[in-house]
């Protein structure tokens, strides 16, 4: 699960997009990325000239398995982790104390 996409931070994850897209993203309302696929706050699929240009697993089809375990943590994951779990994607977790608490916070 990727955070809130900047620049800096998707040139981090190996997308190398420009400014327009990163711009496009930001007001389509992604707050972070699952598999390739961006997501707003609400867990949504950010539908943007992105959407066609990813080859990723079909997150939708996510929702139908038993079991999907999702890794993420650290500083500024909290939102994007948040989006996956609203959207129905995963139900299973492992980050860390700092994620988990920021999320649980939110709920409160």
């Amino acid at each position: 699960i990727g955070q809130f996409p900047t620049k800096e931070r998707l040139q981090q994850s190996y997308f190398d997009f420009s400014d327009d897209v990163v711009e496009e993203l930001n007001k389509a309302g992604a707050v972070g990325d699952m598999c390739g696929i961006f997501l707003d706050e609400e867990g949504r699929i950010c539908r943007t000239s992105v959407s066609d240009r990813i080859v990723a697993v079909n997150i939708d089809e996510l929702k139908s398995c038993k079991q999907v375990m999702a890794v993420a943590g650290g500083e500024g994951k909290a939102l994007s982790v948040r989006a996956a779990l609203k959207g129905g994607y995963i139900n299973i977790l492992i980050t860390d104390n700092d994620t988990a608490a920021q999320i649980l916070a939110e709920d409160e």
